[in-house]
């Protein structure tokens, strides 16, 4: 296992580590370390939760946002393509 990390002594600000499975995970935290990011070998991201099962899993159990985008250019606000290039394109905000 391989670690980064910044500490003071007395308080860990981040780490990064490449564990046993092969997963790279960055953790962050003052006094106890909570795993923020995962990259699991499959190359699979996740955000907020250390098994990711797709490219970008993000999980929120806090009751705020779990992703927002903020788009202040000209551009669309969010473009969705499966693998024959069909898209889609979502320029206002989107509701569950």
């Amino acid at each position: 296992m391989s670690i980064i990390s910044n500490s003071n002594g007395t308080t860990t600000a981040f780490t990064v580590t490449a564990d046993t499975t092969g997963s790279l995970k960055l953790q962050t935290g003052n006094t106890s370390l909570v795993t923020a990011v995962t990259v699991d070998p499959s190359q699979n991201v996740g955000i907020g939760i250390t098994t990711p099962m797709a490219r970008l899993n993000i999980f929120d159990n806090t009751g705020g946002d779990a992703l927002r985008i903020t788009q202040t250019g000209t551009g669309n606000v969010l473009v969705v393509e499966d693998e024959t290039n069909r898209s889609e394109e979502h320029t206002s905000e989107l509701q569950s």
